[in-house]
């Protein structure tokens, strides 16, 4: 009878990883660009929203009124919006290397997320 032999599956040799190449395409009339410092999350068991604004009036208080601009909504899966954040915190560690911590104010008052 013959006996079965075990292989281990990380100890087999393994086609090299090979990167697909990405070309990323103007849609007609050209690429939309906003300046936002406003982003408002919502989410569903299947994806995240972020709708993104800029603030563009505020009313002093009390209370303090702060008016929005919509400028787009983006809908993604929950797995994009994982790799989104790390592709974000690499880009920050790489700005923090060249430029020093980037700190938020203890004091600035934002609207709640």
């Amino acid at each position: 009878m013959h006996k079965k032999k075990h292989i281990d599956p990380a100890s087999q040799p393994t086609e090299p990883s090979i990167s697909p190449e990405v070309k990323v395409e103007e849609p007609p009339g050209g690429t939309q660009y906003f300046y936002v410092n406003g982003i408002y999350i919502t989410w569903t068991p299947f994806d995240l929203k972020m709708r993104l604004s800029e603030m563009i009036k505020v009313e002093d208080g009390p209370p303090q009124k702060l008016t929005y601009l919509e400028k787009a909504v983006v809908t993604m899966a929950w797995s994009e919006a994982k790799y989104l954040l790390s592709i974000l915190q690499k880009a920050i560690a790489n700005y923090e290397q060249v430029n020093g911590e980037l700190k938020i104010p203890p004091d600035l008052k934002l609207p709640p997320p």
